[in-house]
């Protein structure tokens, strides 16, 4: 069995949602174990995502992901 995760930052209308969600419900589940990491949980998409996939949410400290390098400098 195949263990994958996909990432994605958030789940609102836009084409890499849209073809994740294609990907995702082309999958075999029975020789596939998939996660989904949602970075911030934006956006009604998830409930197109297939019931076998084990979706996980991010917390807080993905904000930085957002931030520009020079503001994160600045913070430390």
């Amino acid at each position: 069995m195949k263990k994958i995760l996909f990432v994605n930052d958030e789940r609102q209308m836009g084409g890499v949602c849209i073809l994740l969600e294609d990907y995702l419900n082309n999958i075999d589940f029975k020789d596939n174990k998939v996660d989904l990491l949602v970075l911030h949980n934006n956006g009604e998409r998830l409930k197109n995502i297939p019931k076998e996939v084990n979706i996980i949410y991010g917390d807080k400290y993905f904000d930085v992901v957002d931030l520009p390098f020079k503001s994160l400098l600045k913070k430390r």
